[in-house]
């Protein structure tokens, strides 16, 4: 739900030397607000504030909101939610040390249609005169479900000569038009409020704005850019961090309040049983990249999801101190030195300024940094300079950084010679990737922000393609990107009205314009933070809408030629879980009209009847033009498949291993249940290695998933840096799989599919949704899907994890790592 602030302001300067009772102002005054919203207060006068509910009798509670006094100049970190008990009722408060005044939260039954939208700052000020009249206020009118086109997102394109792709990708803040949900049915209309947003953009090239559209003036939530580079390319990106921290008061980073984990009194940020840290919510304005399905280094200047790079320090007139102006030197420097030898694998071998401009940034961080109220020395614990410098001194990697970070790495191109790979085992396959925030702690709620963005990388796949089409008129092609834009921090919701809504690059049920019997490239991509996204044949739900699909391409990787042409009958119905993407070739219908697309919510494999959300997930509008009747390739035409994507041989299998994603859930009376999310009955921890396995070797791996119904989760697996593949999947709740002759409870070595096996050649991903499991009698027959892969060419520390974002969040990941398989030492 949204979340506001309350402004506290003193009516004259008189009153208050004549009184320490000086009289208070709430604005706005009513506040009005929604059962489940967050409600925060901000002090920018020079004494503390305490706010404060009446209670039955009359009197400030004091203990009703928070336990302590606002400093000035700062924000409550802990909010007050009314709950659905509240409704229709006006709560009452005041100010327990400035007493005389009383404010009013009005708890609306529902959202008005429109309404003046109320200040979202609750601001404790001295005033000389009365407030000014605002015209904005709490909410604001939706733009129409299903009235607006696509919105193609800019994109950041590499040098064809350079043979690179140089970008900036800049984390800001700003206020953002969010839908929420009005009512407790499904189909219930979404009401829209303004909500400060943490989101990527960059500058864009061509003729693109990177500036996002607006709607009721506000701008819309659309994801960050879209990269495109090709197979072979060097990819430099820097990164900075323009978080403002102060609009983010109530979601703490390292030291800022003393406090580790995120404090929410009105509401438990998430229903954890064990919900400490690291594996709770904290750190959300702290932020890095992880470009999800790259087989790339995961070290360094690479896919190095372990860097923490807090937002820059700002100067007096609040603007970054660390911007692309000045770092754009000393960067070129990391990148052409990058591109001339490798990504550098020790701190020493970047520029000296850069490295000592760092350790300047953190030590006056670690000196003046904000701690219970107050901006003093940090506490030794909560310091980052004294954690970089012994990384540095063990040879490691610093992974504390401030304002900046150059990232630097090559997409690897297989090659091979006299039949034998020359330089790379395993080279990138051309497709469909994605990048986004992927901070332990604040995953979840910066993807739900919108810090995501679509990764296209070409090859000889690509080329195919686009010849094939070429003499048919050309093939048009389509990026997007699915997102569940939220500001919660309960970020846990069933399936169903409560859920967030889905959208498609910012937009709700977006149109898409066709010729009749034209065909597009659609490049989708699951970023939503929970919801899976189940496509069905439209003819299931609309017998004259005769929109056909082929798949080309799972999680960025081709299909073969062979798996191309089994999936080229009757639009088979496929789930993208969170993580997830595809690639279609979509032909519009023969006849002028409006299609619908619908889609199911889906946290589970086989019960789509739980899955309903939004229905529409977006329109085709097929034009009155002549009929183009774009064929589909076939079979013969479709991209070969490149060797290093042949069948992982079961010979080579090197290691067989078991891993177990659960979800244990614990009744309280009167409350949620308490959760844990696990993996082998453990929850993530720091500086653990929980796998490690020989470069350049393949395994064998069962992903089991011993999750009940309720809540009955397919967990999504993934891995990074390696794509797998995937040779059997068991899902012991599929009708299909409970006849007579399939497995029984008491007989674990039945615990297998009875369904006709994969074929072959299988099937490459880099994410997977594990089937749940099913209670019988005293015994639980997990799910499973069993999958190979190789671990070629990238020694290193990464993860893997669950890709419903909050379960990893709270401790449904495992730090693993790739040893080299090769030493120097001799014994002769």
């Amino acid at each position: 739900m949204p979340d506001w602030m309350i402004k506290i302001e003193r009516k004259n300067q008189r009153r208050r030397k004549a009184s320490r009772l000086s009289r208070i102002d709430f604005t706005p005054n009513p506040q009005e607000a929604l059962a489940g919203d967050v409600i925060n207060w901000k002090n920018t006068d020079t004494e503390p504030h305490w706010p404060a509910p009446f209670d039955e009798y009359g009197k400030l509670n004091k203990t009703g909101y928070m336990t302590h006094k606002i400093p000035p100049g700062a924000t409550s970190d802990i909010g007050f939610s009314p709950d659905a008990a509240d409704k229709g009722k006006e709560l009452e408060y005041g100010c327990v040390l400035h007493p005389g005044e009383k404010g009013i939260i009005k708890v609306l039954l529902s959202p008005p249609v429109l309404v003046l939208r109320s200040l979202l700052f609750v601001t404790l000020a001295v005033l000389l005169q009365p407030l000014p009249v605002y015209a904005e206020g709490s909410f604001v009118p939706c733009p129409e479900p299903g009235a607006l086109p696509l919105y193609k997102m800019p994109e950041i394109t590499r040098d064809p000569a350079k043979k690179t792709l140089q970008a900036v990708i800049t984390v800001r803040d700003e206020e953002r038009l969010v839908w929420f949900r009005s009512g407790d049915e499904p189909g219930a209309p979404a009401f829209c409020a303004p909500q400060r947003l943490r989101f990527f953009t960059g500058p864009a090239s061509s003729n693109n704005s990177q500036s996002a559209p607006t709607a009721q003036g506000l701008p819309e939530p659309v994801p960050g850019p879209t990269l495109r580079a090709r197979v072979g390319d060097w990819v430099n990106i820097t990164f900075l961090n323009h978080v403002d921290v102060n609009n983010f008061q109530g979601s703490l980073d390292r030291g800022d309040q003393g406090l580790g984990c995120d404090q929410v009194k009105s509401q438990d940020p998430y229903p954890a049983k064990n919900n400490e840290m690291p594996n709770c919510l904290h750190g959300s304005s702290t932020a890095n990249l992880h470009f999800h399905g790259l087989h790339v280094t995961p070290n360094t200047t690479g896919d190095n999801v372990l860097l923490m790079i807090r937002p820059s320090p700002r100067d007096p007139k609040g603007n970054p101190q660390v911007t692309e102006a000045s770092v754009k030197d000393v960067f070129k420097r990391v990148f052409d030195k990058c591109e001339a030898k490798s990504p550098p694998k020790h701190w020493e071998e970047l520029p000296a300024e850069w490295r000592k401009k760092q350790e300047t940034l953190l030590r006056k961080y670690d000196e003046t940094g904000p701690y219970q109220g107050k901006y003093r020395p940090l506490p030794e614990a909560a310091q980052l300079w004294p954690r970089n410098k012994m990384a540095i001194e063990h040879g490691l990697w610093p992974q504390y950084q401030m304002g900046a970070y150059p990232y630097c790495f090559n997409i690897p191109e297989y090659k091979e010679k006299n039949g034998k790979p020359e330089g790379v085992r395993m080279g990138q396959a051309p497709g469909t990737y994605w990048y986004h925030a992927h901070k332990h702690g604040s995953s979840a709620l910066n993807v739900a922000n919108g810090m995501a963005g679509a990764f296209i990388i070409e090859g000889e796949y690509d080329d195919t393609l686009r010849a094939f089409y070429k003499p048919k008129g050309g093939l048009t092609e389509q990026v997007l990107v699915i997102q569940q834009i939220g500001v919660s921090s309960s970020l846990i919701a069933p399936p169903g009205p409560t859920r967030p809504l889905l959208s498609i690059n910012g937009r709700r049920q977006p149109v898409i314009e066709m010729k009749p019997g034209e065909v597009q490239l659609w490049r989708f991509v699951n970023a939503a933070w929970v919801s899976g996204v189940q496509f069905f044949d439209p003819k299931s739900y609309d017998p004259k809408n005769t929109t056909e699909w082929r798949q080309t391409a799972r999680d960025g990787i081709q299909l073969s030629p062979e798996n191309y042409a089994r999936a080229a009958k009757d639009n088979p119905p496929f789930l993208l879980s969170p993580g997830n993407r595809v690639d279609l070739l979509v032909k519009a219908p023969a006849v002028a009209g409006r299609y619908d697309l619908r889609f199911a919510d889906a946290i589970s494999t086989n019960t789509p009847q739980d899955k309903v959300n939004d229905p529409i997930l977006l329109t085709i509008q097929v034009s009155a033009a002549p009929s183009v009747d774009m064929p589909f390739p076939s079979k013969e035409d479709f991209p070969k498949l490149p060797s290093f994507l042949e069948d992982i041989a079961p010979e080579t299998i090197h290691i067989s291993r078991e891993v177990t994603f659960n979800t244990k859930v614990t009744p309280v009376e009167g409350k949620a249940a308490l959760r844990d999310e696990t993996i082998d009955d453990r929850l993530f921890k720091d500086q653990t290695i929980s796998q490690s396995m020989l470069q350049d070797t393949a395994e064998e791996w069962t992903l089991l998933n011993t999750t009940l119904p309720p809540p009955g989760v397919a967990h999504p697996f993934h891995i990074h840096v390696n794509p797998f593949q995937v040779i059997e999947v068991f899902d012991p709740n599929d009708p299909r799989e409970q006849g007579a002759n399939c497995y029984k409870a008491e007989d674990p070595s039945t615990w297998k599919s009875c369904q006709p096996p994969l074929e072959k050649p299988y099937v490459w991903r880099d994410t997977i949704a594990i089937p749940a499991a099913r209670q019988m009698g005293e015994v639980v027959v997990p799910g499973h899907v069993k999958m190979r892969t190789r671990f070629d060419d990238f020694p290193g520390l990464f993860v893997l994890h669950c890709h419903i974002l909050i379960h990893e969040d709270h401790g449904m990941m495992q730090l693993i790592q790739v040893v080299p398989n090769n030493v120097m030492i001799k014994h002769h």
